[in-house]
C-alpha cells in the first residue's frame, strides 16, 4: 500500500494556532517602540509575559474564572484613570490596545477570540505605521503579515478538523505542549512545492507592491493626518528649549543615539568643524540661560501651513550649495541651521515661526517622526548681521546692581525696558557677585575702544589657563550664584559653563554677549555620502557683538578655537569635491547609511522624485532599446553578407550538417522526455513514482483498498514490469476515479 502523507491533528493546530497568536501579540507590542508614548511598564509586561504563556499554554489554562471576570472591569478603570490624567486621546488609546492585547495573548482563545487578538495587533501596527518612518518596521509588518496570514488559516483548519476540543483534566489536551515535536510534525507534513510556489507568490507581491509605489501618484498627507496632533508624545530628548540650565547638554551629549543627516549638493563646501546653531539665549537669571520676551517677540507669527518659507538672503548664485536635512524625531523642534538661508522647503507643508534678524527657525511642535528639510543659499558662517542693536545701544546707561537676586524683578525688563536696555548687557547678579566679575575683567585686561575681538580672545585664554575639561564634574558649595562660584574655584566644566562664563565677564566688561546652543561638527560618512550628527555632537557656545553690525561666535571651550573669524568661508572653488570632515567607516556608518539611504529613496519620495526616476526609466529603456535594434541589424547584415558571399563546397557541408543537428535536437524534445529520462539516470522510475503520486490522492479522498485502479496502481508502483498494463491508461481511469470520489465526498 502507498505511504499516506502525515495529517495534522486538532491537537497540534491549537497548538500551531497558540505559537502563532504570541508571536503576533509580540510583534504588534513592540511597534509601540516607534511611537513616543510613554507605555515603558506595559512594554515590559508583554515582553516578558506573552512568550512566557506561549512557551507554557497550561498556565494560561490555569488563570481561574474570577480573574476572567474581574479582567475587563479592572482594564477599563485603568483606561478612564489614565484619561483623567493625561486628556491625550490617542497615548490612552494606545496603552488601552496594549492592555488589552496582552490580555488576549495571554488567556485560552476561541477562534472569535483570535480573530480580536488580530484587531488589535492590526491596531497598533497601523498607529505605528503612520508615526513612523524606521527601516526596520518595515521588516517588522513583513513578518507580522505573515505571522496574521499564517494564524488566519490554522484558524480555518481548526474548525475543519474537529467537531469538539477534547478536554483532559479539566484542560484543554493541547495545552500539554512538547514544542520540538510540533516543529517535527510540521516538517513532516510540509508540501515543499506549495511552500516553494508561496514563497514564490510572496516575492512577486512584494515586487507588484514596489511597481505599484513607483507609479501610483503621490498624495502630500504630510502632517495634516490628524494622529500627528493628537500624538503629544515625551519631551525633547535634546534639552534645547527656551530655558537651558547648566548640565542639560551634557546630558544630551550621554545619548549616542542619530540627531540629524545631511546631504549637500557640494561637500566641499562644508567646513572643516561647523557650527549647528539652533538657539539663542540672551537672559541670565537664576543660574541659567533664558530666551527673553524681547528675543521672542522678533519671531514671526506662526504662518499659515506651507511648504516653503523664505529667508533674509537674496537669490543665490548657481553654484550655492543645497542642504537636505533630516532631522531625527525626539531631537528638536528648532531647526539647525549654519547660516542665513534664502529658502526653507519641506516636503510636507509646515508652520514655521521665524527670526530673521537672529537667523532661527521653529517649528510649531516636537516632530513625533523624522522631519526633512531643504535649505537653499545657506553659506556656513562665523558672523550674523545686526545692525539694529548698534542703534539701540544708543545712549544705555547700566543699571544699578541689585543687592540681593531675590530682589530681581522681571518687569523691570519687559518689552518696553527691553527696547532700551538689551539683556546682551544685563547680569542680574548680587553687587558683590558683579564686583567679583569686574576684577577678574581687570586681571585679564578690560577691553579698550576698538579692542573687543581682543579683550574675547584674552577672556578666552584666561579660562583655559584656570579651568580643565571635564564632562563629570560637581559645582564647587557655597552660597551665590553656581556660574560665579565656579569661576572663582579651579573646578574643570564642561562646555556650558565655559560659554556661560564668557557670557558674564563680556557683559561685566560692557560687551554685549549670548549664549547659543546646538550641535558642533560631525562626522563624513563615505557610504552613503552624508554628513551625520549625534546627540553626543551637541555643544554651547557664545556670541559676542562688534559694536557695528555683527555677531561673532566666540567658542572658549578648551581646544575649539576661541574667536572665530569675522569673515565668512569662501565658497570652495572645486565643486563635488571630499569634505574636510573626519570619515566614519565603522558598523555605526553603515547603520546610518542605510537610514539615509531610506529618507532619500522611501520616506522623501515625493512627486518629482517620482516624475524624474519615470524619466530616467524611460531614457534607460530607450538606451537598451536602441543597443538591442543595433546588435540585431549587426547580426542580420553579417548573416546577409555571409549568404551572400560565393558558396564552396566546405561551407555547404557546414551549413547541411548545421541542419541536422538541429533536426535532431528538434526530434529528440519531442520524442524524449527528458525529466523522465534524469530521473531515470538517477535510478528513479518515473512510472513508478507517478503510481506513487496516484496512490496517495486515491488514499486522502477515501478511494477503497479493493476498488480494480488502485489494484492497478499498486502493480505499477511495486511489481514486476511484465506484469503492468499499459501506464498512461492506468492514469487516465485513475483520474476517472477520483473525480468520481470528489463528486460523493462532501467536502
Amino acid at each position: 500500500m502507498a505511504p499516506q502523507r502525515p495529517q495534522l491533528d486538532s491537537q497540534t493546530l491549537h497548538q500551531v494556532r497558540w505559537l502563532l497568536g504570541g508571536l503576533l501579540s509580540l510583534l504588534a507590542a513592540w511597534t509601540v517602540f516607534y511611537m513616543e508614548v510613554d507605555a515603558v511598564v506595559l512594554l515590559a509586561v508583554a515582553t516578558v509575559a506573552v512568550p512566557l504563556a506561549t512557551w507554557r499554554p497550561g498556565l494560561a489554562a490555569s488563570v481561574p474564572g474570577w480573574a476572567h471576570r474581574l479582567a475587563f472591569p479592572a482594564i477599563f478603570a485603568i483606561f478612564a484613570m489614565d484619561f483623567y490624567q493625561t486628556r491625550e486621546p490617542l497615548p490612552v488609546m494606545i496603552r488601552l490596545g496594549l492592555m488589552l492585547l496582552i490580555y488576549r495573548s495571554v488567556t485560552l482563545r476561541s477562534r472569535r477570540e483570535d480573530l480580536q487578538l488580530i484587531l488589535l495587533a492590526l491596531f497598533l501596527v497601523v498607529v505605528a505605521g503612520v508615526l513612523t518612518v524606521s527601516m526596520v518596521f518595515v521588516l517588522q509588518i513583513l513578518v507580522f503579515t505573515g505571522c496574521a496570514l499564517a494564524l488566519m488559516l490554522s484558524i480555518t483548519l481548526t474548525d475543519a478538523a474537529e467537531d469538539k476540543e477534547e478536554m483532559a483534566g479539566g484542560k484543554p489536551a493541547w495545552v500539554r505542549v512538547e514544542w520540538g515535536g510540533v516543529m517535527r510534525r510540521l516538517l513532516a507534513v510540509a508540501d515543499w512545492r506549495v511552500l516553494t510556489l508561496g514563497s514564490v507568490l510572496f516575492t512577486a507581491v512584494l515586487g507588484l507592491s514596489a511597481l505599484l509605489f513607483l507609479m501610483i501618484p503621490r498624495f502630500d498627507l504630510g502632517t495634516n493626518f490628524f494622529l500627528d496632533q493628537m500624538l503629544k508624545g515625551k519631551s525633547s530628548r535634546s534639552g534645547f528649549s527656551e530655558t537651558v540650565s547648566f548640565g542639560d547638554v551634557v546630558k544630551i551629549q550621554q545619548d549616542r543615539g542619530l540627531a540629524l543627516s545631511v546631504d549637500i549638493s557640494d561637500p566641499s563646501q562644508v567646513p572643516p568643524t561647523p557650527y549647528w546653531r539652533m538657539l539663542v539665549l540672551d537672559e541670565y537669571i537664576f543660574g541659567g540661560f533664558n530666551m527673553s520676551a524681547g528675543l521672542r517677540a522678533e519671531s514671526s507669527d506662526p504662518s499659515e501651513k506651507k511648504s516653503r518659507h523664505n529667508g533674509t538672503v537674496a537669490p543665490t548664485a548657481a553654484e550655492a550649495p543645497v542642504w537636505t536635512i533630516y532631522l531625527e524625531s525626539g531631537v528638536s523642534k528648532y531647526l539647525p541651521l549654519v547660516g542665513p538661508y534664502e529658502r526653507i522647503t519641506f516636503a510636507s507643508p509646515q508652520i514655521l515661526m521665524v527670526n530673521r534678524t537672529q537667523v532661527l527657525a521653529t517649528l510649531q511642535n516636537d516632530p513625533s517622526k523624522m522631519t526633512a528639510y531643504r535649505v537653499e543659499g545657506m553659506l556656513p558662517t562665523a558672523r550674523f548681521e545686526d545692525v539694529e542693536l548698534a542703534k539701540r545701544l544708543v545712549g544705555w546707561t547700566r543699571p544699578e546692581p541689585k543687592t540681593a537676586v531675590n530682589d530681581y524683578n522681571p518687569d523691570e525688563f519687559g518689552m518696553e525696558r527691553e527696547q532700551k536696555s538689551p539683556m546682551y548687557l544685563n547680569l542680574n547678579l548680587k553687587a558683590e557677585e558683579i564686583a567679583r566679575l569686574r576684577d577678574w575683567v581687570q586681571e585679564i585686561g578690560a577691553p579698550k575702544a576698538g579692542d573687543r575681538e581682543g579683550f574675547v580672545r584674552r577672556a578666552c585664554a584666561w579660562l583655559e589657563r584656570r579651568h580643565g575639561y571635564s564632562l563629570s564634574m560637581e559645582l564647587p558649595p557655597g552660597e551665590g550664584d553656581n556660574l560665579v562660584r565656579w569661576l572663582a574655584s579651579p573646578q574643570p566644566g564642561h562646555c556650558e559653563l565655559f560659554a556661560g562664563a564668557l557670557v558674564l565677564l563680556c557683559r561685566a566688561a560692557d560687551v554685549p554677549a549670548r549664549m547659543v546652543v546646538g550641535f558642533k561638527g560631525g562626522v563624513w560618512n563615505a557610504g552613503s555620502g552624508s554628513i551625520t550628527v549625534t546627540n553626543a555632537d551637541a555643544h554651547a557656545w557664545c556670541e559676542i557683538y562688534d559694536g557695528e553690525r555683527y555677531w561673532l561666535r566666540a567658542d572658549p571651550t578648551p581646544g575649539a578655537g576661541g574667536l572665530s573669524s569675522a569673515v565668512p568661508p569662501p565658497p570652495a572653488s572645486l565643486a563635488g569635491g571630499a569634505p574636510r570632515l573626519e570619515v566614519d567607516t565603522g558598523w555605526s556608518a553603515k547603520l546610518n547609511g542605510l537610514k539615509v539611504f531610506w529618507y532619500r529613496q522611501i520616506v522623501s519620495f515625493d512627486q518629482k522624485s517620482q516624475l524624474e526616476l519615470v524619466r530616467s526609466a524611460g531614457k534607460m529603456a530607450q538606451s537598451y532599446g536602441k543597443r538591442l535594434l543595433a546588435e540585431l541589424d549587426r547580426r542580420l547584415r553579417s548573416a546577409g553578407q555571409w549568404l551572400s558571399s560565393p558558396w564552396s563546397l566546405g561551407r555547404v557541408g557546414w551549413a547541411v550538417g548545421a541542419l541536422f543537428a538541429g533536426g535532431v535536437l528538434v526530434w529528440g524534445w519531442r520524442r524524449i522526455n527528458v525529466v523522465a529520462l534524469w530521473r531515470a539516470m538517477r535510478g528513479v522510475d518515473p512510472v513508478r513514482r507517478e503510481a506513487g503520486r496516484w496512490l496517495r490522492r486515491m488514499s486522502t479522498k477515501g478511494v477503497p483498498e479493493d476498488d480494480a485502479v488502485r489494484a492497478e496502481l499498486l502493480r505499477l508502483r511495486y511489481g514486476s514490469r511484465s506484469t503492468w498494463a499499459p501506464s498512461a491508461g492506468v492514469f487516465r481511469a485513475a483520474r476517472e476515479t477520483l473525480k468520481a470520489w470528489s463528486r460523493r465526498s462532501p467536502r
